[in-house]
């Protein structure tokens, strides 16, 4: 506790940030708790090959509704940042231009996928799955426009809004419409359908918030439109967009190859398994998030301080030490809860939780190329590593199926955190003297 109270103080935290960055982070730990249990419950009714399925299917439409929100959600947390408070109803007009892009972009992705739904189940599962594509090509502009919506609420500050949204609230109402209709039928249809009620259940609630906030916008002082129109909005979005894409490609690389290169079972243990993993990250997560302020204002000063960027690293790596070792001497019984069968992705477990452990090593590289105004070299970064990702994945899955693709995930990440922290600590470097 002496530990963690020094960095706090020396990060001079005020409570309500401390507060609301806990919030966030409980209903993060909410949605993966629930994310765990919805896919506990489908490997234990409907089998590894169904969860396979699940993570492919739930994969394509991630990256469809990335791509339809066009990156307008980032583009409206900034506006709503500084609007919001002002209680400027300009905020309003951006909202409508970017949902109608948004809107528009995610429309034609949904026909699209319709009508290649086919051939898509035939390239990433087998053509017998296509009622699997067309039930999650339901969720699509749902999910872009929740996205949309969380930033806002974001910007709002309306921080257990936007976290319950974004994280929390479709694991939970997709599992309990499963609980629902598996009282009805068996069939495994019900699994696809549930996580696109799910979506749409968060929407509207999405909606009925966003709308609430928007009603409190002083509309009584008349403001001149804004000048931007679509062409402006999309230069300023499109950047993020992309940033985001080819991070999220990069998580789901493995588990699209998989089912490419391999079978549904194997995603389905791949799966579970990164699932386990991916609880690394969720301190460092939290450090980084209450550290971004100080490390902004500090940027905004022209200073470095050398002493909180490194104590945030030494957490994020000992608290990352502390979880690895129990992941690996209890991964056999960790993974025998989901069933069986997913003992076999243990070697997988362990070689993600080592590349996790390393990464986090590298500390807070990617908020420090973000606050620093460098986002050109963090989205090169990312592809690099989804590259690199790529070419060790066709290589070793064929041989090596799940281990190969862990060990190919694993050398990607590090590889681009590195060169990451590389240049981030050469774009502080002018500014470390005076910040110690």
């Amino acid at each position: 506790m002496k530990f963690f109270s020094k960095t706090f103080k020396l990060l001079n935290l005020d409570f309500n940030f401390v507060k609301s960055g806990s919030t966030v982070l409980i209903n993060r730990l909410l949605g993966i708790l629930f994310g765990y249990l919805f896919v506990l419950y489908v490997s234990r009714v409907y089998g590894a090959a169904t969860v396979g399925v699940y993570t492919i299917c739930y994969t394509i439409l991630q990256v469809t509704a990335n791509l339809g929100r066009c990156g307008t959600d980032v583009y409206m947390l900034q506006k709503a940042s500084y609007l919001y408070p002002a209680r400027d109803s300009k905020l309003k007009q951006y909202f409508k231009k970017s949902t109608r892009i948004a809107i528009i972009v995610s429309l034609l992705l949904t026909a699209i996928l319709v009508i290649t739904s086919q051939w898509v189940a035939k390239t990433f599962l087998d053509a017998s799955y296509t009622y699997a594509i067309l039930a999650v090509a339901i969720g699509i502009l749902p999910l872009a426009m929740i996205n949309i919506y969380g930033a806002v609420l974001n910007g709002m500050e309306s921080f257990s809004k936007f976290s319950f949204s974004t994280n929390t609230s479709i694991y939970l109402f997709s599992g309990i419409f499963l609980l629902i209709a598996s009282i009805f039928t068996n069939q495994d249809w019900i699994v696809f359908y549930s996580l696109s009620f799910g979506v749409v259940f968060t929407l509207l609630l999405g909606h009925v918030w966003v709308r609430d906030g928007l009603r409190k916008l002083d509309y009584t002082t008349t403001h001149e439109r804004i000048d931007e129109g679509w062409p402006k909005i999309l230069k300023q979005s499109y950047p993020m967009m992309l940033t985001a894409s080819i991070l999220f490609l990069v998580n789901w690389t493995d588990s699209l190859m998989l089912g490419i290169m391999k079978d549904n079972e194997s995603v389905g243990l791949y799966s579970v398994a990164s699932r386990i993993a991916n609880v690394l990250i969720l301190i460092p997560y939290s450090l980084n998030s209450v550290a971004a302020p100080k490390f902004a204002k500090d940027f905004s000063k022209g200073i470095v301080s050398v002493s909180a960027l490194k104590k945030v690293k030494k957490m994020s790596f000992l608290t990352t030490l502390a979880l690895v070792i129990p992941i690996i001497l209890g991964g056999h019984l960790i993974l025998s809860i989901f069933g069986p069968e997913f003992t076999d992705s243990y070697y997988c477990l362990v070689i993600l939780a080592i590349g996790f452990l390393v990464r986090n090593y590298f500390g807070p590289s990617t908020y420090i190329l973000q606050m620093s105004n460098n986002q050109d070299l963090l989205w090169k970064c990312i592809l690099f590593g989804l590259i690199l990702n790529i070419i060790l994945n066709y290589l070793l899955i064929p041989s090596y199926g799940i281990e190969g693709a862990a060990v190919a995930s694993a050398i990607s990440i590090i590889s681009w955190y590195l060169v990451a922290y590389t240049l981030a600590m050469k774009k502080i470097k002018p500014l470390i003297k005076s910040g110690q």
